[in-house]
Formats: structure tokens, sequence, C-alpha cells
């Protein structure tokens, strides 16, 4: 079976979610815009099981925030990237998650998680840029 390396993107993914660490955030779902970027082997078969489906990743991005109140935008955005890494044929996952009601003024606050597939069965998504500034500006 011969494979490439290619890059499997969701962009601009728009999910209502119960999130932040505010009172007044508990009240409604806020908007929450999402990319991931999927590092994968994949296979030249043309067969979906020779790839990562973009369609599960939103599937999975949808899903976390279901009846549960997430505190931080870093806390779903560590979840989806673990969740994504649990495909093996992911070998670098990178997660951004815009939050765009969080500082007045601004597009958007949020945080962007890189997690890599180091050896099989262990997924290390690490936080590079956090949205610490959108809750000091909402206080």
């Amino acid at each position: 079976m011969t494979t490439i390396d290619a890059t499997v993107f969701v962009e601009a993914l728009e999910i209502l979610v119960s999130i932040g660490i505010y009172p007044r955030e508990k009240d409604a779902p806020q908007l929450l815009i999402v990319d991931v970027e999927l590092d994968v082997k994949v296979s030249l078969d043309d067969d979906i099981d020779g790839s990562a489906d973009y369609e599960e990743v939103v599937a999975i991005a949808r899903a976390i925030p279901v009846g549960r109140h997430i505190q931080l935008v870093e806390t779903y955005a560590h979840e989806l990237a673990s969740r994504c890494l649990s495909n093996s044929r992911v070998k670098t996952v990178r997660v951004r998650v815009r939050k765009p009601a969080a500082v007045p003024g601004a597009n958007a606050a949020g945080v962007k998680v890189v997690g890599h597939q180091n050896a099989p069965g262990v997924r290390t998504p690490k936080q590079s840029v956090s949205d610490q500034a959108s809750r000091k500006t909402e206080g």
C-alpha cells in the first residue's frame, strides 16, 4: 500500500457551547469558531479507511460540549485534540478555537493547541496560545 503525507482540515466550524468562567456565561450558549488540522499518512487506495475522516472530526467537535458547561476554551481545545489523536493515523493535530464575544473591540480571543502522536497510545496536546487576556477584560 502506498501512502503520502497529507493534512486533513476543518475550517471555521461554528459551534454553540455553554462555556466561560463568569456567571453570565452560564445562562446562554456562546459561539466558538473551531479550526482543526490533522497531519496524517493517507493511503492512495481511494478508501476512507486509509485516511482521517473530517466528518468524524466535526462529530467529535460537536459532541464534546453536549450536556455540560465548560469553564475554559483551553479545556475544549485540549479535549478535541486528544480525541483526534485517538485515530492512530493522525500524527499531529492543531486545534484553534476562537471565542468571538470574549473581548469587546476584538474579532476574537482564543487558544491554539498542538498535539503529537509520540508513540502508540501516547497523546500529548500542548497549549500554545491562551485566552487569558479575554478573561481579564471580561471581569
